[in-house]
């Protein structure tokens, strides 16, 4: 009798190089600091003070992949976590949207994190909305996938989007093969919990995965409220084939918080 098994792709795992390798330094010291424990690709926020070409020589040198990107946030008389859900910034809105999509080029990077900003639900819903059109429009135009993320009030009090039913209904309201969701396990268990049926409704709307241990945002090594020895193999069995980003704050060096990784038997 011929049995046929299904073989999974096993995980891969991206460095989120603005949590992780502070100790090698600026954000374009890091590049370097990923590359040489094993990792082949990063994520990272906007690398504000630097240059596209001078993240983009890093990025080169180092050989690794940037897979994904935050959209530049706004400064910090805008609160810098973003600007898509605030109203009267529509034009400053735009004008980050293209400027980080400038870098997402010089990175051959595929795929932009929008940040929604700190507001309301009853004041930014409109603009947000509109916003995240405009970006899923324009970003197809580049071959790039705008991402949007729900962050929970304890990482970030009074983001707009911290609601995974609503950024759900966004996604599929819009449409666009360019709008996906990023599902960060940290912000999913501190907003919904209900792991396993949550990233099953999830998963086929969602573009980007990240992982940290709840409640303290460390690694997944460190006991907390995650099993991420059942939630991976969970992640496999779901069909996920993309990056999980490792957005994580160590509670040692960087590259001594990696041991979870072959105990859980993956590898970088």
């Amino acid at each position: 009798m011929l049995i046929t098994r299904i073989l999974k792709m096993p995980l891969k795992f991206a460095s989120n190089i603005s949590f992780m390798f502070k100790e090698a330094g600026d954000i374009h010291l890091r590049y370097a600091a990923a590359k040489k424990v094993g990792f082949e690709a990063v994520e990272s926020a906007f690398p504000a003070g630097f240059t596209a070409d001078e993240i983009q020589k890093a990025k080169e040198a180092s050989g690794l992949q940037q897979v994904l990107l935050n959209i530049f946030p706004g400064d910090s008389e805008d609160g810098a976590k973003g600007l898509a859900a605030i109203p009267g910034a529509e034009k400053k809105f735009r004008d980050s949207l293209e400027m980080s999509i400038q870098y997402c080029k010089s990175l051959h990077c595929k795929k932009l994190h929008i940040m929604s900003g700190v507001a309301t639900r009853e004041a930014g819903a409109d603009t947000y909305e509109r916003n995240i059109r405009l970006a899923a429009d324009r970003l197809s135009q580049e071959g790039i996938v705008g991402l949007i993320e729900p962050i929970s009030p304890q990482a970030v009090p009074g983001y707009f989007l911290n609601d995974y039913g609503y950024a759900l209904d966004l996604v599929k309201r819009i449409g666009s093969e360019s709008l996906r969701l990023q599902v960060d396990l940290f912000h999913l268990q501190n907003i919904a919990g209900n792991i396993t049926n949550n990233l099953k409704e999830l998963l086929p709307y969602t573009g980007h995965v990240q992982l940290a241990q709840a409640p303290h945002r460390h690694e997944p090594g460190v006991p907390g409220e995650l099993d991420f020895g059942y939630v991976l193999p969970l992640l496999e069995q779901l069909g996920y084939s993309g990056w999980v980003g490792c957005e994580y704050v160590p509670s040692t060096s960087s590259e001594e918080s990696l041991s979870w990784v072959r105990r859980l038997g993956y590898s970088l």
